[in-house]
């Protein structure tokens, strides 16, 4: 797997701006309409946060550029909306700031979300392209 979510994020503190560290960042997923699937999946291991977890997860794997740069495609907020059972745009954005404060200030949400990320989630990914 290329580079880790602190990783990005540190990045984006050092690095505002530099285009070649965008580049870089390419999504591990492009096809949209998986992302109810790899929810569901995330989902079914309830934890605290678990929403918020599988946002952070999921926007890794389609979107990387959104951590650095801190802003969600309009696209990926409405299929998240849509996979979060019709929850509005707004609060995806909020469970989206909410995910990264999270990531950056508490040990426990970002291990939990690393090992979503690093080890359920692409093994599970490729069940979705049948």
């Amino acid at each position: 797997m290329g580079q880790s979510i602190a990783e990005i994020i540190s990045l984006a503190k050092k690095h505002r701006g530099i285009l070649e560290q965008l580049q870089k960042l390419t999504p591990y997923e492009t096809d949209l309409d998986k992302i109810p699937m790899i929810y569901g999946a995330i989902i079914q291991n309830k934890g605290s946060d678990v929403k918020s977890t599988a946002i952070l997860a999921i926007v890794f794997l389609f979107s990387p550029r959104s951590i650095e740069t801190g802003v969600l495609r309009h696209e990926l907020k409405l299929r998240l909306s849509r996979a979060m059972g019709g929850l509005s745009v707004r609060s995806v954005n909020y469970r989206w700031e909410k995910a990264i404060f999270f990531y950056e200030h508490y040990s426990d949400f970002r291990n939990t979300t690393d090992a979503i990320i690093l080890n359920y989630i692409p093994t599970n990914v490729n069940c979705c392209d049948k």
